[in-house]
């Protein structure tokens, strides 16, 4: 599952996001997806219930935010009743930074943290090719869907123990603010 970071991101340190940095995001998140969607559903997911501020990560080289990662509290719901679990949204880097190593870095650390903090499921929608490489699988045959994903491979889910996923299935709910983007 792990692979080794590139060398070339000596110097980059990671830390949970702070007021100062909004505004760094919000450019670098502008650059990463235009246009400004992306960028406004982050300053509206940090009003909501389920943003944890130690989980809504920076990466710094020199003073400058070069990439973001959030992580948000949803649910998965069914009829047996609600799972907590996290959401990974949106993972964003500089793209002068893009393809060498600072999205695997802020990925890896914030997974590690949601572990840490007792957290034991995290979805996400994004590149099949991608999110594998940390462990990630397609949910949709282990009978956990998500609405806001059009492409079924899209949709995937990582249990962060052994037995994290075992009996879970159901709908991601994720915060009405994810219908606005």
């Amino acid at each position: 599952m792990a692979e080794p970071e590139k060398a070339n991101v000596v110097g980059v340190t990671i830390r949970p996001e702070i007021p100062a940095d909004f505004g760094a995001i919000r450019e670098l998140l502008v650059l990463a997806f235009s246009p400004e969607d992306v960028a406004t559903l982050v300053e509206n997911l940090r009003k909501t219930p389920g943003y944890v501020p130690d989980l809504a990560l920076v990466a710094v080289h020199d003073g400058a935010v070069i990439g973001h990662v959030m992580f948000t509290q949803i649910e998965i719901e069914s009829d047996s009743g609600n799972t907590p679990a996290m959401t990974l949204a949106p993972l964003a880097v500089h793209p002068t930074w893009q393809r060498q190593g600072v999205g695997s870095m802020l990925a890896r650390h914030g997974l590690q943290l949601c572990h840490q903090i007792g957290h034991r499921i995290v979805t996400v929608i994004g590149h099949s090719t991608y999110y594998p490489k940390f462990g990630f699988v397609q949910s949709v045959p282990l009978g956990i869907n998500m609405t806001h994903a059009r492409l079924e491979e899209s949709k995937m889910v990582l249990g962060l123990t052994p037995d994290a996923l075992d009996g879970v299935t159901g709908m991601v709910r994720l915060p009405s603010i994810f219908d606005e983007a």
